[in-house]
């Protein structure tokens, strides 16, 4: 029996594996956007399986939130626009994981200043407010470029407002 693996992510990716019988562990590159193909029994290739879909590993039909970037499909090839749709959920992956560790970046660090008011007997009047944005590479550059703020609301506070105050 035949499995295909392919590699759904921007980067090279050394495939480890072993077999139940077998101690030896087996290495197998896969390039950038590219497959392999494994020929053992059907019980072997269930092994294999085991042992990746524990760190996202899903069959190319059923990819979805938890995609670590290794599809799979038994006995036919997996097909180029599969794996291009398998590049973009790994990439959206990548992009959550970053927005939610950059949350929990923001709201730390406000935590932390909230702790230093107190401790100096102060108070905190709002919550932390963090913008990034990204710059221009140079004179040429006319990309959109990345801009976002994240700002923590404390229990009891409005967010703040964008833009002028109102006139009265």
């Amino acid at each position: 029996m035949k499995l295909y693996i392919a590699n759904c992510t921007k980067s090279k990716f050394i495939l480890t594996y072993s077999l139940p019988e077998i101690k030896k562990v087996h290495v197998r590159n896969l390039p950038m956007g590219g497959q392999i193909m494994l020929e053992y029994n059907k019980d072997d290739l269930d092994y294999i399986i085991n042992q990746h879909t524990r760190y996202g590993m899903q069959d190319v039909n059923h990819v979805k939130k938890g995609f670590g970037g290794l599809a799979y499909r038994f006995d036919k090839p997996i097909s180029l626009s599969a794996i291009e749709d398998g590049i973009s959920q790994s990439m959206q992956e990548k992009i959550d994981q970053a927005q939610e560790a950059l949350k929990m970046t923001v709201a730390s660090a406000d935590e932390h200043a909230f702790n230093i008011a107190r401790e100096a007997g102060g108070k905190q009047i709002s919550g932390l407010s963090l913008e990034i944005t990204e710059e221009k590479q140079g004179p040429t550059d006319h990309d959109k470029k990345y801009t976002q703020t994240i700002e923590v609301v404390r229990e009891g506070q409005e967010p703040k407002r964008r833009g002028r105050p109102p006139k009265y």
